[in-house]
């Protein structure tokens, strides 16, 4: 570590804070560290590299969707078209966009604001409402329904309801430069919940994805040690939650999502209009001292 110039971090977002500690002592001053997806509200984590003088960058999304098709021999994948990114300190953001382009072989566009990149509207929301739809309700299965391939239209509704509310914290923000955010109606080019639905069912390296899910006397039930819940409830869908509070945006979607996957998985993010008993776990962005929209304007300024 202590001589590379570039170190990325591909981690899901629960074991970030753990990797950080274990690297911090050992990058050298002045390393460009990047996380690949930069989102999950890493940055607040980075305290350590900031004071060495590194450079910390993150990409909106992953590069690459690979999947195991014969363990140990065998993988598919697709590749993006392209990918943005961001960086912090903002004037690093070209020069890292352009040797990220280099080094994975595709278009990497340089952002105006590391916020673009926390805001992505991927798992965190995608994940998070499929999930309510999936199990709410006490929902169990005979057999494992596909995440994508099944996907339906109450998927859909909450997904746009989120991302809707989503867009009011961008909105609230518009001082800061979010113009380049693309919220999943024009990511997916689809205006309403039936189009979305045809969509998400239609893309062919995500189809077979099964659910996180396991069985329990022969029905499948929902899975809670998995990533798509300990790592896009904390650290997805609390960051936002996190924004919206401190923007003072009313967020009832998002709040009923993240409300029924905590009661799944045992854990109480969000009390009522409180934090609750575990929200440390979580990356609600309070936790670093970002209560108001000036101290999200002075942490993104750099």
């Amino acid at each position: 570590m202590k001589n590379a110039d570039m170190v990325f971090i591909t981690v899901p977002s629960f074991a970030n804070e753990q990797i950080l500690k274990e690297i911090a002592p050992h990058v050298k001053p002045g390393a460009k560290i990047g996380f690949i997806p930069g989102s999950g509200g890493v940055e607040f984590l980075c305290e350590p590299l900031f004071a060495k003088g590194c450079v910390i960058f993150g990409v909106d999304r992953t590069p690459y969707v690979a999947r195991v098709t014969e363990r140990g021999k065998r993988v598919s994948a697709s590749k993006k078209q392209k990918i943005r990114c961001a960086a912090l300190l903002k004037n690093e953001t070209e020069g890292i966009s352009a040797e990220l382009s280099y080094l994975l072989d595709m278009p990497v566009l340089p952002l105006n604001n590391y916020l673009v990149i926390t805001f992505t509207p991927s798992n965190q929301i995608l994940h998070t409402s499929r999930m309510y739809s999936l199990f709410r309700n006490g929902k169990t299965y005979e057999k494992d329904p596909l995440f994508y391939g099944d996907w339906d239209m109450e998927s859909s509704e909450i997904l746009l309801k989120c991302d809707d509310e989503l867009k009011e914290i961008c909105d609230s923000l518009s001082d800061m430069k979010l113009d380049e955010m693309v919220f999943l109606r024009e990511h997916y080019e689809s205006p309403n919940a039936e189009e979305m639905t045809k969509k998400i069912r239609s893309i062919q390296p995500l189809r077979k994805i099964g659910s996180p899910t396991v069985i329990v006397k022969n029905r499948f039930i929902p899975d809670t040690s998995s990533r798509y819940f300990e790592e896009d409830v904390p650290f997805g869908i609390c960051v936002l939650k996190g924004f919206a509070r401190a923007c003072n945006i009313d967020t009832p979607n998002m709040d009923i999502v993240l409300s029924t996957l905590q009661d799944l998985m045992g854990k109480e993010y969000i009390k009522g209009s409180e934090f609750g008993r575990d929200s440390e776990q979580a990356g609600f962005i309070q936790k670093y001292g970002i209560e108001t929209k000036e101290d999200i304007r002075r942490f993104y300024s750099g």
